[in-house]
């Protein structure tokens, strides 16, 4: 993790709900700078391909977003994951996880 930026990659996904749940644990998110309410630029890409790039909160939890709002959060296992309030991420936006599917989150304004 460097200041304002973080970069990993999503080796499972919460199949019940579509959510991405990416390796970078909450140390690397504090190391980084990222506080609960920051907004993030969250992108994820597949061999190069972009899949998603777009602003989440970061958040304690799925009440903290609209319905439908993109969200950050820490998953059971403490690490950063990424998820619509009451909607399907990976179905969305077409993620998968495994080793060739790498995220980044860096601080945005």
């Amino acid at each position: 993790a460097t200041a304002g930026a973080v970069k990993g990659n999503i080796p499972i996904l919460d199949v019940n709900y579509g959510n991405v749940w990416s390796n970078i644990d909450a140390d690397k998110m504090q190391q980084a700078g990222f506080s609960i309410g920051d907004t993030l630029c969250v992108t994820i890409t597949n061999a190069g391909k972009e899949f998603f790039n777009d602003k989440a909160r970061y958040t304690n939890s799925f009440g903290d977003v609209a319905e439908g709002e993109t969200l950050v959060y820490l998953n059971s296992l403490l690490n950063a994951s990424v998820a619509i309030n009451l909607g399907n991420f990976a179905e969305k936006y077409g993620v998968s996880s495994g080793a060739e599917w790498d995220i980044a989150m860096r601080e945005c304004r």
